[in-house]
């Protein structure tokens, strides 16, 4: 069978699935669903040992091309003291790239290496280089050119958001906690308190009085793992398929089903939103559909798009009032893959709620998924939502199950919230790891200077990005300004000893 005859049955089982009708059982849905993406383009991968290759400032620079437009950097110890740069190649059509995101993960790791290997980093001691990213995640190159990638001889990378599940595809790239849970081990490492400390609100209420309906509310990010092309089709699918000129001439059915028959180029968020058009087009006058999922309002993604829909009478944006106390009155949680195939504050959110949690399974995860278990801690749900009914349908047939899927997730979330776990995170990641790290690199007798100018014999400029002295990173937060922001890497108790 081609794939476009393929895509064509999807559409129309997804389109009667969606409509409830009893034509095609659910699990032939799911099947051919499955069976339509390419074999690589499963969630599975099997957890390797993680250990650190030696590399060189020649494999950095061989490494970085590949990883473009994910903006790699570099956290530089030059014998005197450390500074971030942008790793900038000739070829690349980014430039400068500033973000908000590393204020806390720079001195953070800085702290890590000054306080947890103090002999190596004394003054004079030779160069070291840690190559990181802290987009969305990972992509470039080598998830569409796996042929021509030769990523097992990658450095190492620090991904300060998602990786891959399929850890094959980029060996050498190591998950760190995102920039929301880092600024939880920056705030416990350096002053000392624990700012993990997010509740469930509504937690008391008994299940039974929770709204039973597949809840969600947030952003459009309509690129959706936007590298993916191969896995996720088409890059512009949603905006192409509903131009001005396409939506003036449809009417509702009709842009519905236009989703369901494109459902490969469709982002996970919007085929959520056609299940919930379609709920309430057969059901109008219910407020107890089986799914309630819409962007909330607030976001500045799509706006003209969502515009067109609800000049057609289809609602696809809420108010964006407390969007976690509105989540926790209901059962059933989904924490809906955003631009990097994961939503990062999300996850742990609603595992701590009471109801349980419908986790979107995409090709990528977090840094602690590898800890979260399927018919555990949640229930699985496919990247493309092929069995999100059927996931319903058994939430509302077993629910002392659900209850203590439930009840074990929370446990689980509010040890990833505790100081047993920072503690322990702290040791596996920026002691133990870091530590292979250090061992690992071969600075070839180089020092910065002569560093800088190879790089610049291999096309590569250097924009720096922060400096640090003996107590603070100053970081540069927007292309324009100077370096402004600082951020003390020094334990409050040593900075005042």
């Amino acid at each position: 069978m081609n794939s476009k005859a393929k895509l064509t049955i999807v559409a129309a089982l997804c389109i009667f699935v969606a409509l409830g009708t009893s034509l095609f059982r659910q699990n032939e849905w799911e099947d051919i669903a499955r069976r339509s993406l390419s074999a690589d383009n499963a969630a599975e991968g099997e957890e390797t040992e993680h250990t650190v290759k030696k590399y060189t400032i020649d494999d950095i620079a061989t490494t970085m091309p590949y990883y473009k437009p994910s903006h790699p950097q570099l956290l530089v110890w030059d014998g005197q003291s450390f500074s971030t740069y942008n790793l900038i190649h000739k070829l690349s059509k980014e430039d400068e790239f500033v973000s908000f995101r590393y204020n806390n993960l720079i001195p953070l790791a800085v702290h890590a290496l000054s306080t947890e290997f103090p002999d190596r980093f004394q003054r004079g001691t030779p160069p070291f280089q840690i190559m990181w990213t802290v987009e969305d995640y990972i992509g470039g190159k080598c998830i569409n050119e796996r042929e021509h990638c030769p990523s097992d001889t990658f450095a190492p990378i620090l991904v300060f958001g998602s990786v891959p599940r399929n850890k094959e595809l980029l060996p050498t790239a190591k998950a760190f906690p995102n920039p929301y849970f880092a600024n939880c081990l920056y705030h416990w490492q350096i002053k000392g308190v624990n700012t993990c400390k997010w509740t469930a609100v509504n937690e008391d209420v008994p299940f039974d009085d929770l709204k039973k309906q597949v809840f969600w509310r947030g952003s459009d990010f309509s690129n959706f793992l936007h590298d993916y092309k191969k896995e996720y089709q088409n890059k512009e699918g949603l905006r192409s398929l509903f131009r001005p000129s396409v939506m003036r001439e449809l009417d509702k059915e009709s842009i519905v089903k236009r989703i369901y028959e494109n459902i490969l180029n469709i982002p996970p968020r919007w085929i959520a939103i056609a299940f919930t058009l379609t709920a309430r087009m057969n059901h109008p006058t219910s407020d107890n559909n089986w799914i309630d999922i819409l962007f909330s309002n607030q976001g500045v993604m799509n706006k003209d798009l969502h515009k067109s829909f609800e000049d057609k009478g289809l609602q696809v944006t809420d108010n964006p009032m407390g969007p976690h106390e509105m989540s926790s009155k209901y059962a059933y949680q989904i924490d809906l893959g955003g631009g990097g195939g994961t939503t990062w504050d999300g996850t742990i959110t609603k595992l701590l709620m009471k109801g349980i949690l419908f986790h979107h399974e995409t090709v990528f995860q977090d840094w602690f998924y590898d800890e979260m278990q399927p018919m555990v801690h949640y229930l699985p749900v496919t990247w493309n939502l092929s069995n999100l009914w059927s996931q319903y349908e058994w939430a509302e047939k077993n629910p002392i199950e659900v209850q203590a899927i439930s009840a074990r997730a929370t446990k689980f979330a509010k040890y990833l919230l505790s100081e047993e776990y920072m503690s322990r995170l702290w040791k596996e990641l920026y002691v133990d790891y870091l530590g292979q790290q250090i061992e690992a690199y071969d600075d070839q007798g180089m020092d910065w200077d002569t560093m800088v100018k190879h790089y610049a014999s291999k096309g590569i400029t250097l924009d720096k990005i922060s400096t640090c002295d003996k107590k603070t990173c100053n970081t540069k937060v927007t292309e324009e300004n100077m370096f402004v922001n600082w951020f003390p890497h020094v334990a409050k108790a040593a900075a005042t000893s």
